[in-house]
């Protein structure tokens, strides 16, 4: 299986890349609420069954949530900030394009 993107606004998803199963977003939900509440924290990292389901909790009720192999950080900050740009320039399709272009930084660093 491949990394798992979604952003999600007010728990309506607005964007979604890779195998994105929805039960992910009710178990994310309940999580962020319990560590929001005891660490004050925008960021929330669990794992299962060796895959890394990490979110970012943004402005406007904004939930970034990646699912990958390894902690990625910079990728869900990445994500996060071209959700911002294709929401300031009105055009949601440039979501494939901008994460299409980390990915290819990803790899030419390598």
């Amino acid at each position: 299986m491949r990394d798992a993107i979604a952003v999600f606004k007010r728990k309506r998803k607005i964007y979604s890349m890779g195998p994105f199963d929805p039960l992910i977003l009710d178990a994310v939900a309940g999580l962020e609420e319990m560590a929001r509440s005891a660490y004050e924290d925008e960021l929330l990292y669990i794992e299962v069954n060796g895959w890394m389901i990490s979110t970012l909790s943004g402005v406007d009720g904004v939930l970034v949530i990646l699912v990958s192999r390894r902690i990625d950080m910079e990728k869900l900050k990445y994500v996060y900030e071209s959700y911002r740009i294709c929401v300031a320039y009105e055009n949601m399709s440039l979501m494939d394009f901008l994460i299409g272009m980390y990915d290819t930084k990803a790899n030419n660093e390598k």
